[in-house]
C-alpha cells in the first residue's frame, strides 16, 4: 500500500494535506465551545437568581463542563485528528446530549423538580445557528475525503440549525407551515435524536479506526 493510501484509510488527510486535519480540529472545538457555553450560560443565569435550581442541574452541568472542556482542548493540543480521535469526541458529546435528556425526562415523567435541557440552547435557539452553520459547512467539506469524520460533524451541524428553519418559515410561510418544519418536538426531543445519532456514530467510527490499525498491524510470528 502506498504511503498516502495508508495515511488516509488510518486517519483523516492524505500525506502533505493538513487542510482537512485543521478543519477537523476546528469542528472538535466548536462542538467543546457550543457544550461549554450552553452549560455555562445556565450557571450563570441560576447562579445568582435561583441557586437551589442551579444544585439541581449540578449533576448534568458538570459532566456537559468537564466534556466541553476535553473536547476544547484536545482539539488544540493534538496535531492530527485521526478517525478514532474523532469517533472518541463524537461519542463524548453525543453521550452528554442524550444522558442531559434523558434526566430531563425521566425528572418530568416522576413529578420531581424539573431539571432543564440546558442544550436546547444549541438545538433550539439563535445560539446554535452560527454554530451549526460551522459544522455544517466542514463537515461537508471533510466528507469528500472521509465519510465517517464528516458525518461526525455534519449531524451536529444539521441537529443545531431547526431555529433558523423555523425562523425561514415564519418570515416566508407563516406561522403554520413553521410549526409543521420545526414542531414543538423539536426543541424538546432534538437533543436525544442529535446525542444517540453522534453517539452511534462515534463508536462506529472508533470501531473502524481499531479494525483499522489492527489491518495495518506487523504481523509476528
Amino acid at each position: 500500500m502506498h504511503k498516502h493510501e495508508k495515511n488516509h484509510s488510518c486517519g483523516v488527510t492524505e500525506a502533505g494535506d493538513m487542510d482537512t486535519d485543521k478543519l477537523v480540529r476546528i469542528g472538535i472545538a466548536l462542538i467543546g465551545g457550543g457544550i461549554l457555553f450552553a452549560n455555562i450560560a445556565f450557571t450563570i443565569l441560576f447562579a445568582s437568581d435561583n441557586p437551589e435550581a442551579l444544585a439541581i442541574l449540578a449533576p448534568v452541568i458538570a459532566p456537559g463542563l468537564a466534556v466541553g472542556a476535553v473536547l476544547v482542548a484536545s482539539a488544540r493540543i493534538r496535531k492530527t485528528a485521526d478517525r478514532g480521535f474523532v469517533g472518541a469526541c463524537a461519542a463524548l458529546a453525543g453521550a452528554v446530549f442524550l444522558c442531559t435528556y434523558s434526566a430531563s425526562a425521566a425528572a418530568a415523567d416522576s413529578g420531581a423538580v424539573r431539571i432543564i435541557n440546558v442544550y436546547i440552547l444549541l438545538i433550539f435557539s439563535p445560539v446554535g445557528v452560527p454554530l451549526g452553520v460551522a459544522l455544517l459547512a466542514i463537515g461537508l467539506k471533510v466528507f469528500a475525503r472521509e465519510r465517517l469524520t464528516g458525518l461526525c460533524m455534519i449531524v451536529p451541524g444539521v441537529g443545531f440549525l431547526p431555529f433558523l428553519v423555523y425562523i425561514a418559515a415564519l418570515s416566508t410561510l407563516g406561522s403554520e407551515a413553521a410549526a409543521i418544519l420545526a414542531p414543538v418536538e423539536v426543541p424538546t426531543h432534538g437533543g436525544a435524536v442529535v446525542g444517540a445519532t453522534m453517539l452511534i456514530l462515534g463508536l462506529v467510527t472508533v470501531w473502524q479506526a481499531r479494525r483499522m490499525r489492527l489491518g495495518h498491524a506487523p504481523k509476528t510470528a
